[in-house]
């Protein structure tokens, strides 16, 4: 009895053993392709954080302003660092921004191509009423007319700011003959309301920390 129950187990444990390996092999199987599922998806999510970054790196303005102040005689005196969008800005960079401005709006050149570019320093720093002041101004007074008999140079002497916030602004002006001899000169003033934006990346060579003129209000000082 106890024979044929021996005999009845031996051929059920090549059948036991293969189906344990096999149950091994489908788990070990089933371990590597879970293992590769996340490898995958763990590469396809940096791929796409790469991309990103890129992208915004591509996206973002390479180009780095630097606001310089030249002296009368070409040496640099001063150099204003560039700012960032939540960076505030100096008084004295403002200040020095909107004696740019005058010297460019009110100076006459006889290099056109330099008459030119400061023009288009000047329009890209107005807005609201300083951007129909302008027009009229340069309808009465065409820059590119008077620098066919005469030159004029625009030197800001003090730039104040008021308790409103504007900026009164003080400056001289010298014309001269094209032979360089002085023919008049003039004192004037003005007072330039101002807002701060943004600076525009399209704009970052002639206007770098984003100062806008909002109203001019000028005059020829009386006695000068």
């Amino acid at each position: 009895m106890a024979f044929t129950t021996i005999l009845n187990a031996k051929p059920d444990r090549p059948y036991l053993a293969a189906s344990a390996a096999l149950r091994s092999e489908y788990e070990r199987l089933s371990t590597s392709n879970r293992m590769l599922r996340h490898g995958l998806i763990a590469t396809a999510a940096a791929l796409v954080l790469t991309s990103a970054l890129s992208l915004y790196l591509a996206r973002k303005p390479h180009v780095i302003p630097y606001v310089v102040e030249v002296g009368k005689a070409g040496e640099i005196v001063g150099v204003a660092q560039p700012l960032a969008g939540n960076q505030a800005v100096n008084d004295a960079v403002i200040r020095f921004e909107v004696a740019c401005f005058i010297s460019d709006a009110r100076s006459v050149l006889a290099d056109g191509a330099a008459e030119k570019a400061a023009l288009h320093r000047v329009y890209d720093m107005a807005r609201g009423a300083a951007a129909a002041t302008l027009p009229a101004w340069y309808r009465v007074h065409p820059p590119f007319e008077i620098a066919a008999k005469e030159t004029i140079q625009a030197q800001v002497d003090s730039v104040l700011r008021e308790p409103s916030g504007a900026y009164e602004v003080h400056w001289t002006e010298t014309t001269r003959s094209l032979n360089g001899d002085a023919v008049a000169t003039a004192h004037w003033r003005a007072v330039l309301a101002v807002q701060l934006a943004p600076p525009d990346p399209d704009r970052m060579l002639s206007n770098p920390i984003g100062l806008y003129v909002t109203q001019i209000d000028w005059s020829e000082e009386q006695g000068s």
